[in-house]
């Protein structure tokens, strides 16, 4: 039986206590916070804030407590959610109850907290690939970007202590729970204030969202209550007969359901191997439920409501009592959830389940589509007429999706076009960015739609240094602006700075490798458009005249065991190892991590390259060898990873590359790939 208490303006829950352990002593205590700050209280300025705010305080949680008996420490908790930060402390009764009081005296002032200099990245997301669906469902804001982007704290100090002092008493709602009614403090003034929920629903059930993973089968929106949370259970009974009974599509389904504002927001993914999820079969099987879900029959309405009642006679844990008090402002327990779920009736349950049909939005993999669910597409943003100020890329970028191509971008105060551009004959004659042996001249693209987005509806802008910006609109519409690249960018650098307030504004690491190609692309147009004749002398003396640099270095071919270190030409070293193979029920494919050491050497002596060509290292310069299959940059479930950079004679750096293979198993035959631009290809064996 769960009691409620009132201590000032906060609720506190009190569950059941613990049993005493079976070797004797007193039983342990447990107490919590769930504090109403989560994802969607951050800005774009701020993203990775609210994990890191969640580690801090577990941190002073975790703080052991000198007793006369000995040392003693809890063992701390924390979890952050879209709205909501949860903190709880198990152990003795003096550690819990110091960690709880310690905690309070943080929360009324963050200056007692110690922030050290370097801060860990925030543990997994618990909407870890849900982004674009939260996008469709709230529009894209920090709640969505933080499924996607969720880095490590890098800023102000004193701005993370702000973070801090909004998750207190005084400024955000609070909800306790305890096991024993005498470890409930008192907080300082505030507490009881209403969630203030950032989200805002869309009315876009009836859909299709391209799924963030093509596991997502689909989310939806459910209503709050016994009759929502039956008619979800027998959505996912449906699910589970035609995805995993029927058609062993999937070998399960993870399904969860998360109150915000007034009804649950309801993911269904499915859980399964990459050698054994055929994504079609699994579509096919989702479309089958739905169409029958809405027409079960009353008997098995009936059973499911046997069901709920009988699960309803399960205490629930004071921490999701809490939280839904938090969330939806009801305090409930054992007594109030069974006599809810008693008087469920067949025609409330029923109202539910077309509700819910009618608000589901199916996750689409691949162009195939469902006509019963049309693809959700926003609306076009509007011409606004007039003057717009036009630039374009002074050589060929590359872009991942299209190839080398040309940008042109327009702009006005309130939207922004970027259109591709086909190369131009100088680009054919004259290539501008240095090519490995055998490489072909760039190739036209083929013709792709403006991307168009919504200044008057911007949600966010990356900054990678001072050379590249993403925008992103409520919408998710993407426009990447290569500011190096561009001509005469001063105009347009006006509108989008004029158009971001400095909370739309995130900082992220440089692209040294991309800022380093079109660097050497400017550098190579400029000398072949004007100095044509120059340019022609220039190619014929790397082909009839020796080098003044001294010897030429030939490119390093070889095939090596693993973790045998390589020396190139100029002295560079690489070595490969402790590869492997990994996969997770998340990602569809297999995935080798492997760690590599890079030292630098002297320059590079060939004819066509940079003196630092072969000092110049990333996680691009790896892939897989011994292998035709698709590869691309893999899962990253942690550790460091190799950063771009480029190295000094004698200077070393190290870190993990990933490597995402679409094959169903490990292939012996391959190897993990070393290349560079000067011809080197270096292959350990796996």
């Amino acid at each position: 039986m769960q009691t409620w208490h009132r201590v000032g303006d906060v609720d506190w829950v009190e569950g059941e206590p613990f049993a005493a352990p079976e070797s004797g002593g007193e039983p342990p205590v447990m107490a919590g916070l769930v504090i109403g700050r989560g994802y969607a209280h951050q800005s774009i300025a701020t993203l990775g804030a609210a994990d890191t705010v969640a580690f801090l305080l577990r941190r002073e949680l975790s703080r052991p407590l000198e007793t006369a008996s000995g040392t003693v420490q809890v063992e701390a908790r924390s979890s952050v959610g879209l709205l909501e930060t949860t903190l709880s402390a198990l152990g003795t009764r003096a550690a819990v109850t110091s960690a709880l009081q310690r905690l309070v005296e943080i929360l009324h002032d963050p200056g007692l907290l110690e922030i050290p200099r370097e801060l860990p990245a925030g543990d997994e997301h618990p909407w870890a690939g849900w982004n674009k669906e939260l996008g469709a469902w709230f529009g894209v804001g920090p709640a969505s970007l933080s499924a996607q982007i969720n880095p490590a704290w890098t800023g102000d100090p004193a701005a993370l202590r702000q973070e801090i002092a909004a998750a207190g008493p005084a400024r955000a709602p609070v909800v306790g729970f305890v096991s024993d009614p005498e470890l409930i403090r008192p907080l300082p003034a505030g507490g009881g204030s209403d969630l203030t929920v950032p989200l805002r629903w869309r009315d876009v059930g009836g859909h299709a969202v391209g799924a963030t993973f093509e596991n997502n089968l689909l989310t939806a929106r459910a209503g709050l209550g016994a009759a929502g949370m039956t008619a979800i259970d027998l959505l996912a009974g449906t699910l589970h007969r035609s995805v995993i009974t029927m058609t062993g599509a999937a070998k399960d389904l993870a399904v969860t359901a998360y109150p915000v504002g007034d009804s649950r927001l309801l993911t269904v993914r499915a859980l399964t191997t990459p050698a054994t999820y055929d994504h079609r079969r699994a579509r096919s099987a989702v479309g089958e439920a739905l169409a029958a879900y809405p027409a079960l029959s009353e008997e098995a309405l009936a059973a499911r409501l046997d069901s709920i009642r009988s699960q309803a006679q399960r205490p629930p844990a004071v921490a999701n009592l809490a939280l839904t008090r938090l969330l939806t402002g009801e305090r409930t327990d054992d007594a109030v959830r069974a006599a809810e779920v008693d008087a469920l009736t067949a025609e409330a349950v029923r109202e539910a389940v077309e509700r819910l049909a009618d608000n589901l939005l199916v996750g689409q993999a691949g162009t195939e589509e469902d006509p019963a669910y049309p693809l959700l597409v926003p609306a076009p943003v509007p011409d606004p007429g007039g003057d717009a100020v036009t630039t374009r890329t002074r050589v060929p970028i590359l872009d991942e999706r299209r190839g080398d191509t040309h940008l042109e971008i327009s702009a006005t105060p309130t939207r922004v076009v970027s259109t591709t551009k086909p190369l131009t004959w100088v680009n054919a004659v004259f290539p501008d960015f240095p090519r490995r042996r055998g490489e072909p001249l760039p190739k036209q693209t083929e013709p792709v739609a403006p991307s168009t987005l919504d200044l008057t509806r911007l949600v966010g802008r990356f900054d990678q240094g001072e050379t590249y910006s993403s925008l992103i609109d409520e919408d998710g519409r993407v426009v990447g602006i290569p500011w190096n690249a561009l001509r005469r960018p001063g105009p347009l650098r006006e509108i989008v700075d004029g158009a971001t307030s400095p909370e739309q504004r995130r900082a992220l690491p440089p692209h040294p490798e991309a800022d380093l190609l079109v660097t050497r692309r400017i550098r190579n147009r400029r000398i072949s458009v004007a100095l044509f004749t120059v340019v022609l002398l220039f190619f014929a003396s790397m082909f009839f005249w020796p080098d003044s640099r001294g010897p030429q270095q030939e490119p390093t071919v070889a095939t090596v065991p693993l973790g045998e270190q390589v020396t190139l030409g100029n002295g560079s070293t690489v070595t490969v190892s402790d590869a492997r193979w990994e996969t997770a029920e998340a990602y569809p494919h297999q995935t080798v991590l492997a760690e590599v050491e890079f030292c630098g050497g002297g320059e590079t002596v060939q004819r066509g390259s940079d003196a630092q060509d072969r000092n110049v290292v990333g996680e691009s310069h790896f892939d897989i060898g011994g292998t035709d299959a698709a590869t691309r940059r893999g899962m990253r479930p942690g550790g460091t990873y190799l950063a771009a950079t480029e190295l000094e004679e004698g200077q070393c750096t190290s870190g993990l590359v990933s490597i995402e293979v679409e094959v169903d198993a490990p292939t012996q035959e391959a190897t993990v790939q070393y290349t560079n631009q000067t011809g080197d290809d270096v292959q350990w064996e796996l």
